[in-house]
């Protein structure tokens, strides 16, 4: 190893250590806003203002680390078509664009900071340091970048192929189409600027959507997809560049944005510090005696765990492990066991507290936190029973055992365990519907309840443990946020060439029966949803479907349920499922076998989900008792 490697690696070490020491200084600001603001009745001015800058500096210094790591979410199911020197090839020339489209985000946000002289109102930090932020990240995937770019070079080279070998028809595939979707680009692009008169909406649509399916589809991660193909349509409609600049910060420039890196940690502070052992505990003292009692137990504890950490990869990270060996043991299936655990995770989706939720409440314009967090705990509900019903079935079918019975005072003493992590919920909740906490303070109270059970109560908390905590959430954080911030941008073009009105008219003009639109909008929000990410999804989908659906009769709050049960759906599913890579990789087997295991599972929620979109009463009913 190279002293400038050597030298890299302590760069990303004490990045990822600034980066956990700056989100525990966000929570300390954001729990000193809320303790001042209840004890002593004086909230301070300054501290929405610095969380913000350090929420800022967090995503992008730690997107430049995720590129270096390779940990961007990115679509790999067409690259793995080709073979190793093909694939090797996409990948590089990928690195080399990520590259040169960091290079414009360096000189632009810096070019962007230096235009700006006016200062936050509160403290007087300079307006500038936010955009700077982009330029710090884009700054650091440069100096990262020869160690990106050798590495790819060494798989380009590895990866050569003899004379004798011939590319398949599989492999040409995805040639063929990344030069059809080339082709559309550069005959659309000849109106650039610089060669013709600018580019008109219509054409600068295709443009947009065309060279980011060319990037997705060829390895490049979604949130550089976006960004790269909402900047070069930027320039082919002749905006300032500094604009689009300017939306990569802005995107995630919101104090509610803050909520979603706490619930990160919260989840992320529950799962490792062993409240998954006790809420498992619990679920089995609930309904292990049923046939095929295991199923039940890892389906209910995912619905209770989902309350808490809100999040479908930490149920199967912390769960999975617990239950899936366990089942086997038992005698279960091991691909009925990892399919199991696959679909009942994405509860954490749907049963409150969801960061998911408040990515779609400001992407609807502020729909009430309150009310989408009470409207998840029906359908949640029917989710889980009717994968207990499909489990059930297959219990049976397959004569599984059932769990060993507990004793009153074993089941007491477990219940009494695990009270105190599910409190977390009741906090939350109770908080934010009953108008006391906003969403972003019952989320930072959800990190210190956390970090209280976890270090005084159950004492399973360990600081060495706690410092790994703060660096994986961070890495996490970073790339939730960053996606977001990309796809604002994205969607801000799309806004701007007004494709929700072309879109929302294109459907109306196929049939005006409103049960047949609801069916299409669910069929393509599902296939979205199988090849890209949640929350970039829920950014650009939300203000070009929320139109179409109020015309049809559905409010906002249903809408959300149902974005957030299809885009569940699309976690667990292939190609890009990134609840299901977790899954299979925590229960050792294939995507291909466990995906074949979770059919019925697939079609239980599929049904639940068109209940939900067609009878409004399972979301609105338990909101409606608590708002007007």
């Amino acid at each position: 190893m190279s002293r400038f490697d050597t030298f890299l690696d302590r760069v990303e070490e004490a990045i990822n250590y600034l980066g956990g020491a700056l989100l525990l200084v966000m929570v300390s600001i954001v729990f000193w806003q809320v303790f001042a603001r209840f004890v002593l009745d004086r909230p301070p001015s300054w501290s929405e203002e610095i969380a913000l800058v350090i929420m800022l500096w967090i995503t992008f210094i730690g997107a430049a680390v995720g590129v270096r790591r390779h940990i961007h979410i990115r679509v790999n199911f067409f690259v793995e078509l080709m073979n190793r020197r093909d694939r090797s090839m996409i990948l590089f020339f990928g690195f080399v664009v990520v590259l040169i489209f960091s290079v414009y985000m360096l000189f632009y946000s810096y070019k962007l900071s230096t235009f700006l002289t006016n200062v936050m109102p509160a403290t007087g930090i300079p307006v500038a340091w936010m955009y700077l932020t982009v330029a710090g990240g884009a700054a650091l995937i440069l100096l990262f970048g020869r160690d990106i770019l050798r590495d790819a070079w060494r798989e380009v080279k590895s990866g050569s192929l003899t004379r004798s070998e011939r590319r398949t028809l599989r492999e040409i595939v995805p040639l063929v189409v990344s030069l059809t979707l080339l082709c559309i680009i550069l005959l659309d692009f000849v109106r650039i600027a610089p060669f013709g008169n600018m580019g008109n909406t219509e054409s600068g649509t295709i443009l947009l959507i065309s060279l980011f399916f060319l990037l997705l589809l060829n390895g490049v991660p979604i949130s550089f997809s976006l960004g790269i193909a909402a900047f070069i349509t930027g320039y082919y409609l002749g905006l300032p560049l500094m604009v689009i600049t300017q939306r990569l910060a802005a995107g995630i420039n919101a104090f509610a944005f803050i909520a979603i890196p706490f619930f990160i940690l919260a989840g992320k502070i529950m799962a490792d510090g062993g409240i998954a052992e006790k809420i498992v505990a619990f679920a089995n003292v609930l309904v292990g005696r049923i046939r095929g009692g295991l199923a039940m137990v890892n389906i209910v504890a995912s619905m209770l765990f989902g309350g808490i950490s809100g999040s479908s990869v930490a149920d199967v990270a912390s769960i999975g492990p617990i239950l899936i060996p366990m089942m086997e043991k038992q005698g279960y299936d091991k691909d009925f066991a990892v399919a199991v655990t696959i679909t009942s995770s994405t509860e954490g989706i749907i049963i409150p507290p969801s960061h998911n939720m408040i990515i779609y409440s400001l992407a609807a314009g502020g729909v009430s936190v309150g009310q989408l967090f009470l409207a998840g705990y029906i359908p949640g509900i029917m989710i889980g029973v009717s994968l207990m019903i499909a489990s059930y079935v297959i219990a049976v079918k397959k004569n599984y055992p059932k769990a060993p019975k507990y004793s009153l005072r074993e089941a007491v003493k477990i219940t009494a365990d695990a009270i105190l992590g599910l409190f977390v919920a009741v906090i939350i909740i109770g908080g934010i519907v009953s108008g006391v906490f906003t969403a972003t303070e019952a989320s930072v109270i959800a990190v210190v309840y956390a970090m209280a059970i976890g270090f005084f109560a159950y004492r399973t908390l360990k600081l060495k443990m706690f410092g790994r905590i703060l660096v994986d959430a961070v890495k996490m954080v970073s790339m939730v946020m960053f996606l977001i911030a990309s796809a604002s941008v994205f969607g801000y073009l799309l806004a701007y060439m007004q494709v929700p009105a072309l879109v929302t008219n294109t459907l109306l003009s196929l049939t005006h029966n409103r049960y047949v639109l609801l069916v299409l909008i669910n069929v393509m929000v599902l296939f979205l949803g199988m090849i890209m990410d949640f929350a970039p999804l829920v950014v650009i989908l939300t203000p070009i479907l929320l139109p179409i659906v109020m015309k049809l009769g559905m409010t906002p709050v249903q809408f959300g349920i149902v974005l957030m049960i299809n885009l569940a759906i699309g976690l667990c599913t292939p190609p890009v499922g990134n609840t299901l890579f977790v899954g299979c990789s925590v229960g050792n087997t294939t995507i291909e076998r466990a995906t074949r295991a979770s059919v019925p599972f697939y079609v239980a929620m599929v049904v639940i989900l068109m209940l939900v979109t067609f009878i409004p009463q399972i979301t609105m009913f338990v909101p409606s008792l608590f708002y007007k």
